[in-house]
Protein backbone atom coordinates (compact mmCIF):
# COMPACT_ATOMS: atom_id res chain seq x y z
CA UNK A 1 0.00 0.00 0.00
CA UNK A 2 1.35 3.29 -1.33
CA UNK A 3 1.26 6.03 1.69
CA UNK A 4 3.18 8.94 -0.50
CA UNK A 5 4.86 9.55 -3.61
CA UNK A 6 7.30 11.76 -2.88
CA UNK A 7 8.10 12.46 -6.33
CA UNK A 8 4.51 13.04 -7.74
CA UNK A 9 4.22 15.99 -4.47
CA UNK A 10 7.80 17.75 -5.85
CA UNK A 11 6.70 18.03 -9.29
CA UNK A 12 3.33 18.97 -8.17
CA UNK A 13 4.43 21.38 -5.86
CA UNK A 14 7.58 22.75 -7.94
CA UNK A 15 5.50 23.03 -11.15
CA UNK A 16 8.15 19.90 -12.57
CA UNK A 17 11.62 21.27 -11.09
CA UNK A 18 14.12 18.46 -10.44
CA UNK A 19 13.95 17.05 -7.12
CA UNK A 20 16.68 18.28 -4.98
CA UNK A 21 18.29 15.56 -3.68
CA UNK A 22 21.02 17.18 -1.80
CA UNK A 23 24.16 19.38 -1.55
CA UNK A 24 27.00 19.69 -0.10
CA UNK A 25 27.65 22.33 2.29
CA UNK A 26 30.71 24.50 3.42
CA UNK A 27 31.02 27.15 5.90
CA UNK A 28 31.90 30.81 5.13
CA UNK A 29 33.89 30.55 8.16
CA UNK A 30 36.47 28.69 5.41
CA UNK A 31 35.95 31.22 3.38
CA UNK A 32 35.50 31.48 -0.17
CA UNK A 33 38.67 30.56 -1.57
CA UNK A 34 38.37 27.20 0.45
CA UNK A 35 34.72 26.81 -0.62
CA UNK A 36 36.29 26.41 -4.48
CA UNK A 37 38.80 24.52 -3.47
CA UNK A 38 36.05 21.86 -2.32
CA UNK A 39 33.94 22.56 -5.23
CA UNK A 40 36.36 21.61 -7.38
CA UNK A 41 37.91 18.83 -5.77
CA UNK A 42 34.50 17.37 -5.85
CA UNK A 43 33.64 17.47 -9.30
CA UNK A 44 37.09 16.44 -10.19
CA UNK A 45 36.51 13.34 -8.25
CA UNK A 46 32.97 13.13 -9.84
CA UNK A 47 34.50 14.15 -13.40
CA UNK A 48 36.97 11.12 -12.45
CA UNK A 49 34.59 8.62 -11.80
CA UNK A 50 32.59 9.21 -14.90
CA UNK A 51 35.49 9.34 -16.58
CA UNK A 52 36.43 5.33 -15.43
CA UNK A 53 32.90 4.17 -14.94
CA UNK A 54 33.93 0.30 -14.61
CA UNK A 55 36.47 1.19 -12.17
CA UNK A 56 34.43 3.57 -10.27
CA UNK A 57 31.51 1.29 -10.29
CA UNK A 58 33.94 -1.99 -8.73
CA UNK A 59 34.79 0.25 -6.29
CA UNK A 60 31.21 1.68 -5.18
CA UNK A 61 29.96 -2.09 -5.09
CA UNK A 62 32.47 -2.60 -2.13
CA UNK A 63 30.26 -0.98 -0.51
CA UNK A 64 26.70 -1.74 -1.81
CA UNK A 65 24.56 -4.11 0.72
CA UNK A 66 22.06 -5.10 -1.86
CA UNK A 67 23.13 -4.57 -5.47
CA UNK A 68 25.51 -6.89 -6.84
CA UNK A 69 24.57 -6.82 -10.57
CA UNK A 70 26.85 -4.00 -12.41
CA UNK A 71 23.75 -2.80 -14.50
CA UNK A 72 21.71 -2.31 -11.70
CA UNK A 73 24.03 -0.70 -9.85
CA UNK A 74 25.50 1.65 -12.58
CA UNK A 75 21.45 2.62 -13.07
CA UNK A 76 21.69 3.36 -9.65
CA UNK A 77 24.59 5.77 -9.41
CA UNK A 78 23.37 7.48 -12.68
CA UNK A 79 19.92 8.25 -11.23
CA UNK A 80 21.66 10.25 -7.91
CA UNK A 81 25.02 11.41 -9.84
CA UNK A 82 24.09 12.43 -12.79
CA UNK A 83 25.24 15.23 -14.72
CA UNK A 84 24.06 17.79 -12.20
CA UNK A 85 25.96 16.64 -9.04
CA UNK A 86 28.90 18.61 -11.81
CA UNK A 87 26.35 21.78 -12.34
CA UNK A 88 22.97 21.88 -11.31
CA UNK A 89 22.11 24.52 -13.36
CA UNK A 90 19.85 27.18 -12.40
CA UNK A 91 16.51 24.75 -12.23
CA UNK A 92 18.75 23.14 -9.39
CA UNK A 93 19.05 26.36 -7.88
CA UNK A 94 15.41 26.87 -8.16
CA UNK A 95 14.73 23.64 -7.06
CA UNK A 96 16.93 23.65 -3.64
CA UNK A 97 15.96 27.36 -2.94
CA UNK A 98 11.82 26.24 -3.12
CA UNK A 99 12.89 23.04 -0.71
CA UNK A 100 14.60 25.97 1.60
CA UNK A 101 11.82 27.91 1.02
CA UNK A 102 9.34 25.64 1.74
CA UNK A 103 11.46 23.48 4.61
CA UNK A 104 12.09 27.23 6.42
CA UNK A 105 8.06 27.92 6.21
CA UNK A 106 7.25 24.88 8.00
CA UNK A 107 10.19 25.87 10.94
CA UNK A 108 12.10 23.04 10.53
CA UNK A 109 15.64 24.52 9.12
CA UNK A 110 16.81 27.81 10.62
CA UNK A 111 17.02 30.68 9.08
CA UNK A 112 19.99 31.96 6.44
CA UNK A 113 20.44 35.34 5.70
CA UNK A 114 21.52 34.09 1.91
CA UNK A 115 21.61 30.89 0.40
CA UNK A 116 24.98 30.86 -1.99
CA UNK A 117 25.23 28.00 -4.52
CA UNK A 118 29.14 28.39 -6.38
Amino acid sequence: MKVFELWDWWRETSGGLPMPLGVNVVSKNLGEKTALIIRDALKSSINYAWENKSAALRYASRYSKTIREEELLEKFIEMYVGRRAIDMGDEGVEAHSLLYQLAREKKIVPRVEKIEFI
